[in-house]
């Protein structure tokens, strides 16, 4: 990823190279999932379910983004949704790359992961709570409110490691009990903080500290970039009209580290090396393109 390099002119053709590009990570991500079919949960293991359901969420993201660069040859205002989708995707990167800095210690791994399931058990129960108090017909249909406390009851029934005796949700401290302690301590003499929350922010803080992981903190700037156009800010209206040239160039370096992810996790995921070939290959042409045209 040359981050050198900058976009003067953002022309159709560019454009379109750009959605070719993206056509390749696609086939590649659907490549990589029909490696693995036909095998168990059993089989694959919690690592590589969490990278394959990592990339399989990508994929419908990328199909919407190639539809709205059709857009945006002509219309600027649709780069608001390809940024949206652009911070999802780099957002599940970030969090499958922080994800790997505990897969040396299995348990340590599925703690993390526990972790981060946390989040939803907190948002389902302050929905399951919230929500009758609104007298909205189509969200207050009885049957489907129920089957949808059922289904939140039995999977909380179904993973008895989330909850105290009392029924309270462990923290996240306490999920982490088993994990080894060594692993939250990457710089000598450092404290292990086992309490953290599972944000953008924290997971960036941890990648930084790794020498090989280093270079992919630029993704949280991308994140915290593309989280302006999702939050509305008075101040902030001259950007749906703002320099086309210097955010495209902020959606090429995305799907260049989206391409880099998929290679680290297709690694992750024992790939044969055929497979993420095709990655380097488009992403370098791609890159003398723009900068020679």
């Amino acid at each position: 990823m040359n981050k050198g390099n900058k976009v003067r002119y953002v022309t159709n053709t560019k454009i379109d190279s750009l959605i070719s590009l993206i056509d390749t990570l696609i086939g590649t991500i659907d490549s990589i999932g029909k490696s693995f079919e036909g095998k168990s949960e059993s089989e694959l293991g919690i690592l590589k379910l969490v990278y394959l359901d990592i990339l399989k969420r990508t994929v419908p993201n990328l199909h919407s983004i190639c539809i709205l660069l059709g857009q945006y040859k002509a219309y600027n205002q649709y780069k608001i949704s390809i940024f949206l989708l652009l911070r999802t995707c780099l957002s599940d990167s970030l969090l499958g790359l922080y994800l790997s800095t505990y897969r040396m210690d299995k348990n340590s791994f599925e703690n993390e992961v526990n972790v981060i399931d946390r989040s939803y058990f907190v948002a389902m129960k302050k929905f399951l709570k919230e929500e009758p108090r609104y007298k909205i017909p189509v969200a207050s249909d009885t049957d489907l409110t129920k089957e949808f406390e059922n289904n939140f009851s039995n999977l909380r029934k179904g993973h008895p490691e989330f909850f105290k005796k009392d029924k309270s949700l462990k923290s996240n401290k306490e999920l982490r009990s088993r994990s080894k302690k060594e692993l939250f301590a990457i710089k000598r003499g450092e404290k292990p903080d086992m309490s953290y929350s599972p944000t953008d922010e924290n997971f960036y803080q941890r990648l930084i500290k790794f020498r090989a992981l280093k270079a992919y903190g630029y993704i949280y700037l991308l994140i915290k970039f593309f989280a302006q156009y999702h939050h509305y800010a008075f101040k902030t209206r001259s950007l749906i009209e703002s320099n086309r040239e210097f955010e495209f160039n902020k959606i090429v370096l995305s799907i260049s580290f989206l391409y880099a992810t998929t290679d680290t996790f297709g690694n992750l995921l024992d790939l044969d090396k055929k497979l993420t070939a095709p990655l380097k290959k488009r992403i370098e042409e791609f890159l003398t393109f723009k900068t020679n045209s």
